[in-house]
C-alpha cells in the first residue's frame, strides 16, 4: 500500500465528510429543543388563556408563572448561531495549494 491506491482518502473529502455530520448532529439537536420549547409554549399559552383572572392569588400567580415559562420557551425559538469549523482558514492553510480544484468541493483538494 503505497497511498496512491483507490483506498486514499484526499483530505478535503475528510474534512467535508466531518463537517457535514457534525452540522447535521447539531442541527438535530436544535430541531429537538424547538419541538420542546414549542409544546411548552403551547401549554402556557392554553394556560394563560383558560385560567380565569381576578379569582385568587393562586390563579394569577400560576397565571405569572405561565407567562414566564412561555416567555423562556419563545426565547427557544430566537435565531441562533452555529459554531463550525472555518472551513476557508483550514483551506488558506493548506500547504499543497496549487493543486487543481475539486469540482465536489468547490475548493482545492
Amino acid at each position: 500500500m503505497d497511498g496512491n491506491g483507490p483506498e486514499r482518502r484526499r483530505s478535503a473529502d475528510v474534512v467535508y465528510d466531518e463537517v457535514r455530520i457534525e452540522r447535521h448532529a447539531q442541527l438535530q439537536h436544535f430541531d429537538s429543543l424547538d419541538s420542546k420549547a414549542g409544546v411548552i409554549l403551547g401549554f402556557a399559552a392554553a394556560v394563560i388563556a383558560l385560567a380565569p383572572s381576578g379569582v385568587s392569588t393562586t390563579v394569577d400567580a400560576g397565571r405569572f408563572v405561565a407567562i414566564l415559562g412561555a416567555a423562556f420557551a419563545f426565547a427557544a425559538y430566537w435565531p441562533r448561531t452555529i459554531p463550525a469549523i472555518k472551513l476557508r482558514n483550514l483551506r488558506d492553510r493548506r500547504p499543497d495549494s496549487s493543486k487543481p480544484r475539486s469540482p465536489r468541493l468547490g475548493w482545492r483538494a
